[in-house]
């Protein structure tokens, strides 16, 4: 079974991230937006009709959605900081039983009845724990035979993808 070391870095968070919300992206990278395109024309309009507060709500508001991409990341930036808690380190063991994780600072391990679905995209694999805690898996640290070892484990043991 495959043992996997690698560094978890910011991309790697930011990948994790993007894939979690891969169901709301629409929403946050498109839809939030083109609302903020809205707002801005409702403002320019109303700016030329001599309703100055109503353009300055206006204008406040397609900024907020205009910029929200950008707010997304600059939080995920944030979080990563303030939930690391150490060099990044980790040392996966997995096997037909469970998996093994190590830092610097920790010992786990994790049943696959824990698992309760996994997702994958082309540069990581999530392990759901629950709706919103996962276990991230980069690809970068994994050989192409590894990743396919992987995916069939993870369908055999968990059996529902996200």
């Amino acid at each position: 079974m495959p043992q996997l070391q690698f560094h978890f870095e910011l991309s790697d968070y930011v990948q994790a991230q993007r894939l979690h919300r891969q169901t709301s992206r629409a929403l946050f990278d498109f839809l939030l937006p083109a609302c903020g395109a809205i707002f801005f024309a409702v403002g320019m309009a109303m700016r030329r009709t001599g309703s100055y507060t109503t353009a300055g709500i206006e204008f406040t508001a397609s900024l907020l959605f205009l910029s929200f991409p950008v707010l997304v990341r600059l939080n995920w930036r944030y979080c990563y900081r303030r939930t690391r808690s150490n060099d990044g380190e980790w040392n996966l063991e997995i096997s037909d039983d469970l998996i093994r994780t190590h830092t610097n600072n920790s010992k786990s391990e994790v049943h696959w009845s824990a698992i309760r679905s996994f997702a994958e995209d082309q540069n990581m694999f999530l392990l759901y724990l629950a709706p919103a805690k996962f276990l991230p898996i980069p690809k970068r640290a994994c050989t192409a035979a590894q990743i396919d070892e992987l995916r069939v484990l993870f369908t055999q043991r968990v059996g529902t993808s996200q």
